[in-house]
């Protein structure tokens, strides 16, 4: 197996094994905690209005292990390659400049 397949699996075990003392550590009782447990179980489906955030969660939980190494990637990247260097300078200033204006200008008409 590589690598990611290893700390995917990883993250899993030890966010499940987690949740699962803290079910036992935040309830008052073993019976309450064991009712927490089937309510957890027979009740599995998404409320409409959590549904954002249960998704923005899965993709940050998802997507951790792809970008946890995206500050060495960039490194390497400006590194070698001079002209990505100019093209993210002049995109930068490009943000900067504008975000500047919008700032300039949301202040001058909500006054």
């Amino acid at each position: 197996m590589d690598s990611y397949t290893l700390a995917l699996g990883g993250t899993f075990i030890n966010m499940h094994y987690v949740c699962f003392t803290w079910l036992f550590f935040n309830s008052d009782s073993l019976p309450d905690a064991l009712d927490y447990m089937a309510a957890l179980v027979h009740n599995f489906f998404i409320e409409p209005h959590y549904a954002e955030a249960f998704l923005a969660i899965s993709f940050i939980y998802f997507t951790y292990p792809i970008v946890k190494n995206f500050t060495e990637w960039f490194i390497i990247q400006l590194t070698k390659n001079t002209a990505f260097i100019f093209t993210f300078g002049i995109y930068f200033n490009f943000v900067v400049s504008y975000l500047y204006c919008a700032i300039r200008y949301a202040k001058f008409y909500l006054h």
